[in-house]
């Protein structure tokens, strides 16, 4: 396979009105290398994944992290255009989708030390209001979960096991 400097992956600049692909990649936990555990898919520059464990792959993506970045940088990329736009009066998703122990939560949640996308988003929405007087602003927020095709709604603990639908209902 070509090296990433060798391939031509058009430019996705984003204006805050398409979709984006994102990777990160988390690092191995403590009891994963205590088993011996390796990693097969790693980051290949900032926008290209490989895999060369039985058979090699590539896949290009809008961008890749690698597993020391910092939670910071991923929303900076991932999430705070999409924010931004939101702000502007576009609807906007962040959809964080992977295997269990992908790294979902720790990404969109965080912690104390390493705040997840959701609390920076918080933050830069009162922030973008504040800088803002003269405006007034009406916030709608979804947060939901979908685990093995049962949706729940995680700011209401009534809307358990939802259905889709496409009607107003």
């Amino acid at each position: 396979f070509p090296s990433a400097d060798e391939l031509v992956i058009e430019d996705t600049s984003r204006s805050g009105d398409s979709i984006s692909v994102t990777i990160r990649f988390r690092p191995l936990s403590e009891r994963e290398i205590q088993r011996g555990d390796e990693i097969t898919w790693y980051p290949d520059g900032d926008r290209l994944v490989r895999c060369d464990y039985v058979q090699p792959s590539a896949y290009g993506y809008d961008r890749v992290f690698g597993p020391s970045t910092a939670t910071e940088a991923v929303y900076d990329v991932a999430a705070r255009p999409v924010v931004k736009g939101a702000m502007e009066g576009i609807n906007g998703t962040v959809f964080a989708y992977g295997v269990t122990s992908s790294g979902k939560t720790h990404t969109m949640h965080g912690d104390q030390n390493c705040p997840g996308i959701i609390p920076l988003a918080i933050k830069d929405v009162f922030s973008l209001i504040q800088e803002t007087p003269g405006r007034e602003f009406l916030l709608r927020v979804s947060y939901l979960e979908i685990y093995n095709e049962v949706i729940n709604d995680l700011l209401d603990p009534t809307g358990q096991n939802l259905r889709v639908r496409e009607d107003a209902q």
